[in-house]
């Protein structure tokens, strides 16, 4: 018995030419995204130690928890690239 398998071949060899090159506007976005972000940050860092009226501990602590909300910002959108990118090549298995 001869199987055939050129119509489940040729979708799947489709969907993955599709979905491995991101388009080139994409990647520019999210390059510029990242840079406003990381200059609003940079921004409100400035600005939070050069305001006059708070003490020096409460400007320590309140430049504590925002680097510290940052980190945390950037590994769960790390955590949810990852994500994105197994469950498309888990869409390409159960094709």
């Amino acid at each position: 018995m001869k199987l055939d398998n050129r119509e489940f071949i040729a979708r799947h060899h489709k969907t993955a030419k599709n979905s491995a090159q991101p388009s080139t506007h994409r990647r520019n976005h999210e390059v510029l995204t990242s840079f406003m972000l990381l200059l609003m940050f940079g921004g409100f860092l400035v600005f939070l130690f050069f305001d006059s009226h708070m003490s020096e501990m409460v400007k320590m602590l309140t430049g504590l928890v925002v680097v510290v909300l940052g980190v945390l910002g950037f590994t769960l959108y790390r955590y949810q690239r990852v994500q994105q990118n197994q469950e498309g090549e888990l869409q390409l298995v159960k094709e």
